[in-house]
């Protein structure tokens, strides 16, 4: 078995929020009560959990209990696609200013994601990244509901050419 077959990526969406329910505008929302119930319902175990910095991935992973990592951390590389106040600027934080991220500017963010990705396969072998329907979309190809996950061995994490010398640059930018 090679390396990367023992390596499982699993991506999960955050439980519902008061905007996917009810379209309700404001930044950073939270989780309804349908939402945290199930996210209570969620179990695994991992050893290694890369978290959304928005509040409804927090959360989701905060209240399932039985969702279990050795180790966590906390990024804006897996948050969503930044639509500024667009979706009732539900994809920004509080205090954040109007920020809009072009279709580009995603795509190049979730390049960064797949080659930190990469970085830590080779320190952990079973992953879970609590993210969002936007970057699972962009990574999988899948579109996925609340609290829904998919795992994969095989992400097509491969660097690209150019990602070798931006290594150093994508630990820069997470650990600001």
């Amino acid at each position: 078995m090679s390396s990367n077959e023992r390596k499982q990526f699993t991506f999960l969406r955050h439980a519902e929020s008061d905007f996917n329910r009810h379209k309700k505008e404001g930044r950073d929302p939270k989780l309804t009560d349908d939402g945290r119930k199930d996210a209570q319902e969620l179990t695994g175990e991992y050893d290694y959990a890369l978290v959304s910095c928005m509040r409804r991935t927090r959360d989701t992973f905060s209240y399932a209990e039985e969702l279990k990592a050795g180790d966590i951390e906390y990024s804006s590389l897996c948050r969503e696609h930044l639509s500024g106040e667009r979706l009732g600027g539900s994809n920004l934080m509080e205090g954040e200013v109007n920020i809009e991220e072009s279709q580009e500017e995603f795509s190049f963010r979730i390049s960064l994601l797949k080659t930190f990705l990469q970085y830590k396969a080779k320190q952990y072998d079973y992953i879970l990244i609590v993210t969002h329907s936007g970057v699972i979309k962009a990574i999988t190809g899948k579109k996925m509901d609340n609290a829904e996950s998919i795992s994969t061995n095989t992400l097509n994490l491969l660097p690209e050419p150019d990602q070798e010398k931006r290594d150093e640059e994508l630990l820069a930018l997470h650990c600001k």
